[in-house]
């Protein structure tokens, strides 16, 4: 390794952040329905933008009014096995689910009906997916510490789940690489070495969330991310289905109310959102300097439900 990658290395956004003790809660993107689409190959930065490939432009027009997650996914070992992989995925709220399907590329999403997904309904396109998969965000060209720390943890993880595990394009928070997503949930887990992503994968394929690593769920807004972390340390609730969130309000000052239930009890959360500290680069290929934001736990009142409910 030479000298100016390893300061490179050492100066990359995810050192920034563990360093400043930045905590990860709430910091799952929003969204509630992923297309997954096997692109095997060098990514650049922006890959279906820059594909030449007009259907691909089409794909990135359609996910985005649809307000779906477009991801791109790939394993080398695959060499040149006919087809790509398709998943389509809703990660809640309500009962998640995944269908996968075997394509020759982006054109054949123009059968598939995206906004029966975008609506939480399964398209009938591909079979039901029973199993659990896993992205490990490798994408170097989106920001160095994506590729160097997500592809140890992509390999421990290949290694021991195979076909169920596969690298990605950008996830979000590259800061916290490596990040690692659970589907059909879509739970977001972040700084994960090689041992942390085989106990999170484990504790997901059990119906638990490893809450070290938990950067939240995607279907939530972020405060009621950090409500529902705030609940589960708190009450030691690791179960996948274990919450479920049935109320928020803003209020004034960046507070929010957020109410949650369990099979025995409700919880009305208060956590107020602020950006504090020093502004700075939040990712490797940001010149901007920017304050994220945190989420303060404020307090919390567990009820016991009624009979009646």
């Amino acid at each position: 390794m030479s000298s100016t990658h390893s300061r490179a290395a050492d100066d990359g956004c995810a050192r920034r952040s563990a360093s400043a003790g930045e905590e990860m809660l709430a910091s799952a993107g929003r969204t509630r329905a992923w297309v997954v689409l096997e692109w095997p190959g060098t990514w650049s930065a922006d890959p279906l933008e820059t594909a030449a490939v007009p259907a691909a432009s089409e794909l990135v027009r359609r996910t985005r009014e649809l307000g779906l997650r477009l991801t791109l996914a790939r394993r080398h070992d695959r060499g040149r096995r006919p087809g790509r992989q398709l998943y389509l995925v809703w990660t809640g709220p309500g009962q998640v689910w995944a269908e996968q399907a075997t394509v020759d590329g982006p054109e054949a999403l123009r059968d598939v009906d995206l906004a029966a997904l975008a609506g939480g309904c399964r398209p009938g396109f591909g079979r039901p997916l029973c199993e659990p998969v896993f992205l490990v965000c490798t994408h170097g060209k989106k920001d160095p510490c994506c590729a160097r720390l997500g592809r140890p943890a992509f390999r421990a993880l290949a290694t021991a789940f195979g076909g169920q595990v596969w690298e990605s394009t950008h996830l979000g928070g590259d800061r916290f690489a490596a990040n690692l997503v659970c589907l059909p949930h879509g739970l977001y887990f972040g700084r994960v070495g090689p041992a942390d992503a085989l106990r999170i994968a484990n504790a997901y394929r059990e119906g638990r969330i490893e809450l070290g690593h938990f950067r939240g769920r995607p279907c939530y807004s972020a405060p009621v991310q950090a409500a529902d972390y705030h609940v589960r340390r708190h009450e030691r609730l690791v179960g996948v289905d274990a919450l479920r969130p049935v109320g928020h309000r803003r209020r004034a000052g960046g507070i929010h109310d957020v109410v949650l239930e369990s099979g025995t009890d409700v919880y009305d959360v208060r956590i107020e959102v602020r950006r504090e500290g020093e502004p700075r680069p939040l990712v490797c290929r940001e010149p901007q300097p920017a304050r994220p934001p945190t989420y303060r736990f404020v307090d919390l009142r567990r009820t016991p439900r009624s009979r009646s409910e």
